[in-house]
């Protein structure tokens, strides 16, 4: 269920990969090109880029920040809090639209959290009953 949903965020985007993983760095699942790319350190300097951000928030007045951008010259990134302990990151270059891979990562975001939220339900209903 979350390739798919990541799967449909890519077609509805453009964007060439979008990763779910956990705030530890640790991915869950992923979609889209990834040739030649340490995914690993990828996801590590994502969730440390996403703390400072959180600490920046923090001395800022703000409880969170829920996003992170970055804009190159070649590629952009972009980093969206998914509930309270995942992050969907997002690398996407010029031929898709930022406005539109924001717009889209919520919509992503809210429909993992519900995907994760039954998957939880189960989890805890079996551990229940055994």
């Amino acid at each position: 269920m979350l390739e798919q949903c990541l799967g449909r965020f890519i077609q509805d985007t453009g964007v060439r990969i979008a990763i779910l993983m956990g705030r530890d760095g640790h991915m869950l699942s992923r979609q889209g090109e990834s040739r030649e790319m340490d995914l690993e350190s990828l996801c590590a300097l994502s969730v440390g880029a996403y703390a400072s951000s959180e600490a920046l928030a923090r001395l800022s007045g703000e409880d969170n920040f829920n996003s992170i951008f970055h804009q190159g010259v070649r590629s952009n990134v972009y980093i969206s809090q998914v509930g309270e302990g995942h992050l969907l990151l997002t690398l996407f270059d010029y031929n898709a639209s930022a406005p539109l891979v924001r717009l889209q990562a919520k919509v992503t975001a809210e429909a993992i959290v519900h995907i994760l939220e039954r998957a939880y339900s189960k989890t805890r209903a079996i551990r229940t009953h055994s």
